[in-house]
């Protein structure tokens, strides 16, 4: 399990433009987004651009972050949801979700398969992935980045790993049962030899042909054997 402390702080102000004048905003490489949360007055506010895309980067949506409002205190967020564009990827807004550091939160924490399976690379077996993330329960500052899952552990067909297998630190509890698979390995699936396609016209051709052969009288097959021999 990996765990990020790091502190990240990202500088804002309010925001009092919305709707349509947003697009001048963001062409100035202001971005939107907003603060909310629990017992807690929603706050509009506009940041730089490459700033949180940075800061993006290394916190995710499982890290927490303090955005600083103008010279109100800095708030503990995470990042709840980003909006990007279709077809740039620039992010758009961004939804930060306002935390009480002492009470208890869920997120989903991304599994990061590492390593690499003898049997997997000899090709005798592949690694079914039956899930990519899990929802853990705990104090914001407890939070962890990932969870890492070794494939190398597994030797042989049916080995696998399970929400047990986890290595949870004091204070981290997983909202699945500890049975629920996280990967397997398999048999490859067999690839099937497909029927010759026969086209209609290849078909009109053999019928053809079986009737010449079957109209030829006996005469004619015996003229047909004996120039044979003579040609030999």
């Amino acid at each position: 399990m990996n765990l990020k402390m790091k502190k990240h702080q990202l500088k804002a102000k309010k925001r009092e433009i919305f709707g349509k004048k947003l697009k001048g905003m963001r062409r100035k490489g202001i971005m939107p987004g907003v603060v909310f949360g629990s017992k807690f007055n929603s706050i509009a506010i506009q940041f730089d651009l490459l700033e949180f895309r940075s800061i993006y980067k290394e916190v995710g949506e499982t890290n927490i972050l303090e955005v600083s409002i103008e010279s109100d205190e800095a708030y503990p967020v995470l990042v709840k949801k980003v909006q990007l564009h279709p077809l740039s990827d620039l992010p758009l807004h961004a939804d930060f979700y306002k935390v009480d550091l002492t009470q208890k939160v869920n997120v989903n924490i991304p599994l990061v398969f590492i390593g690499e399976s003898e049997i997997i690379k000899s090709g005798e077996g592949v690694l079914l992935e039956l899930m990519h993330e899990v929802v853990v329960e705990c104090l914001p500052m407890q939070i962890p980045s990932s969870f890492e899952i070794d494939v190398s552990q597994l030797k042989t067909l049916g080995d696998s790993f399970t929400l047990k297998d986890l290595k949870l630190s004091e204070g981290v509890e997983v909202k699945l049962e500890s049975t629920e698979l996280i990967c397997k390995i398999v048999e490859p699936m067999k690839e099937e030899v497909e029927a010759p396609v026969i086209t209609p016209e290849e078909v009109e051709v053999i019928k053809e042909k079986k009737e010449g052969e079957e109209g030829e009288s006996s005469d004619e097959k015996e003229v047909k054997k004996e120039a044979k021999k003579e040609s030999k």
